[in-house]
């Protein structure tokens, strides 16, 4: 029994942590704001600026990464007919339009490299990106593209990697995808455009599902020779995507599983969301996400359907909790700190610190940081090292970070 019951509140702990994933209160307002319309609309943007006050100071910081829904702030305001300082309606206005001219660029790119890619194999499926602007956004140019995502079958890899280099795309030396060969997924494009090829929909080896079935649900993208996902796939993928990635920071998650939902609400197949929630092992991830969806903003998610998700949390085992709690952890862009501190109490935080620090080999596998026993003992003298230059290279960046924020920087 004393053994169980540690463990028992390590996994109420390491559940507790994953809020970190979930927008703040703040941001929470500036979502309401952005998304909805008419006199709630008007009331969301008057409860945002109570808090942040001047919107042209209120993306630094934290926050910075949150700049690119300027443009859907200022379509927000002309929706709702909001009122705005001159300086301040000019500003917006001026980021829309360069958000439409950079759109224009993108689309361009994209499609030369779909285009080229799909002549090498069958067409790839384009992830996030124009496949939402495009299809669910009332507006295209209101959504920032960081990057082109592309799902490309296995086979096809090494014919459109072949490709890319006449394309203007240069290999980047990192591996996303942690695969156990030695094949680069990221490239970067002359223009500075990034792009990441996949084969699968999440990075993390343990939520790979059933790939074979997201194929022969695609369906084709308009506009471009390319696929696009089923709008279920599309959220999984969106929601999914966030409690184990950095991205997760801009919020434009958020604002895609809106409109996913808002555009595709009568034929929404919930039933087969839960499915592939299922197969991908999320149950534990995305019953708080959508949880959230549906009280902090009021989105259309059945109550029927949280509850099969908290059902999938509850049967969740003891690894699945831990790699959710690294997933939040990379997700959060935190500290550890922040994560230790939602233990109820020194026992709890310690082995949660222990978890965190040096996690189990199970976890270390299904993370896919390791290939094979014989590199756990290398792994484990590695992890702390690499924390430590993490930290080392934070404060170096602080006085910098510091240093652009100051008047008349550039």
């Amino acid at each position: 029994m004393s053994s169980a019951r540690p463990r028992e509140a390590l996994r109420r702990t390491l559940r507790r942590s994953l809020d970190v994933i979930l927008p703040s209160d703040v941001e929470t307002r500036l979502l309401r704001c952005l998304l909805y319309s008419g006199d709630d609309g008007r009331r969301a943007w008057l409860d945002w600026r109570t808090v942040v006050g001047d919107p042209m100071t209120a993306f630094t910081g934290e926050r910075l990464g949150q700049k690119s829904l300027l443009p859907l702030l200022h379509a927000a305001a002309e929706r709702n007919a909001i009122e705005l300082e001159p300086p301040v309606a000019r500003w917006l206005r001026a980021t829309y339009l360069r958000e439409q001219l950079r759109g224009n660029a993108y689309r361009r790119i994209l499609g030369e490299t779909v285009a080229a890619v799909g002549a090498m194999g069958q067409m790839p499926i384009v992830i996030k990106g124009c496949s939402l602007s495009d299809t669910v956004y009332p507006d295209s140019g209101t959504r920032h593209s960081h990057g082109i995502e592309l799902l490309v079958r296995e086979s096809d890899v090494g014919h459109c990697i072949a490709r890319l280099p006449e394309l203007g795309y240069t290999a980047v030396a990192r591996n996303r995808s942690r695969r156990p060969d030695q094949v680069l997924l990221s490239w970067k494009h002359a223009s500075g455009l990034p792009l990441e090829l996949r084969t699968r929909l999440f990075d993390i080896p343990r939520h790979a599902g059933e790939i074979a079935s997201v194929w022969a649900r695609a369906r084709p993208l308009p506009g471009q020779a390319a696929l696009q996902l089923v709008p279920d796939d599309a959220l999984l993928q969106v929601c999914g995507s966030a409690t184990m990635s950095g991205s997760r920071t801009s919020l434009r998650w958020v604002c895609d599983a809106w409109f996913l939902l808002q555009c595709h609400r009568v034929a929404f197949d919930w039933r087969l969301f839960v499915r592939t929630a299922e197969t991908s092992r999320l149950g534990l991830q995305l019953s708080g996400v959508l949880r959230y969806f549906a009280e902090a903003l009021r989105m259309p998610v059945p109550p029927e359907i949280l509850g099969e998700l908290d059902a999938l949390a509850d049967a969740t085992d003891d690894v699945g909790h831990e790699v959710a709690a690294m997933g939040a952890l990379v997700a959060s862009h935190a500290r550890m700190r922040r994560l230790i501190l939602a233990g109820p109490g020194w026992r709890t935080r310690w082995i949660l610190a222990r978890r965190l620090l040096v996690p189990s080999p199970d976890c270390v596998r299904e993370m896919g940081w390791v290939d094979g026993k014989q590199w756990l003992p290398a792994y484990y003298v590695r992890r702390p090292l690499e924390y430590a230059s993490l930290r080392l290279a934070r404060l170096a960046a602080r006085p910098q970070a510091v240093l652009t924020r100051l008047p008349g920087s550039r």
